[in-house]
């Protein structure tokens, strides 16, 4: 249960991280909602499955993509926002 949890609050940081480096407040949207659920069910499959963790690395693609449709697809801020919150979380 307190996997869970943490699950939920890494995916959370990461997505207010995301908005505060383009400079927005956090709002919980469909989008957001949307990328959580993927980010959960994504990780309790690999968990529950026993898949190699090196799985978990398919989320960052889903990041990106969140990032995308929040902010706008300019493919020079996804990336260095991306790289950025990576050093930060």
């Amino acid at each position: 249960m307190s996997e869970r949890i943490c699950l939920v609050l890494e995916a959370l940081s990461i997505v207010v991280c995301l908005h505060r480096l383009y400079g927005q407040r956090f709002k919980f949207d469909i989008v957001t909602l949307c990328f959580l659920t993927l980010d959960m069910v994504m990780m309790q499959a690999i968990d529950y499955y026993q898949l190699p963790s090196i799985l978990s690395m398919f989320i960052y693609p889903v990041i990106a993509l969140y990032c995308g449709i929040e902010f706008g697809f300019k493919l020079r801020e996804i990336i260095i926002n991306n790289i950025l919150y990576l050093v930060i979380v």
